[in-house]
């Protein structure tokens, strides 16, 4: 089960067309990063969508990126 203190959400300035990005770290540690120019609501949904590949546990999984998107 991930709990508050299992991931970090920041908001930082990325391209335009990229809304989120999730990271794990060597520990397991998510980190969320959300595009700071975004509206409020589509930053409730870019961390939401990126919450959701932490919890499905896609960062680990042997797929390519696309696949895990669709």
């Amino acid at each position: 089960m991930l709990t508050d203190g299992d991931y970090v959400c920041r908001m930082i300035p990325l391209p335009g067309d990229i809304y989120a990005v999730v990271r794990e770290d060597k520990d397991g540690f998510g980190n969320i990063y959300i595009n700071d120019s975004l509206s409020p609501m589509a930053k409730r949904r870019a961390f939401e969508h990126e919450m959701r590949h932490l919890i499905r546990g896609d960062l680990d999984a042997n797929t390519e990126i696309h696949d895990i998107e669709r």
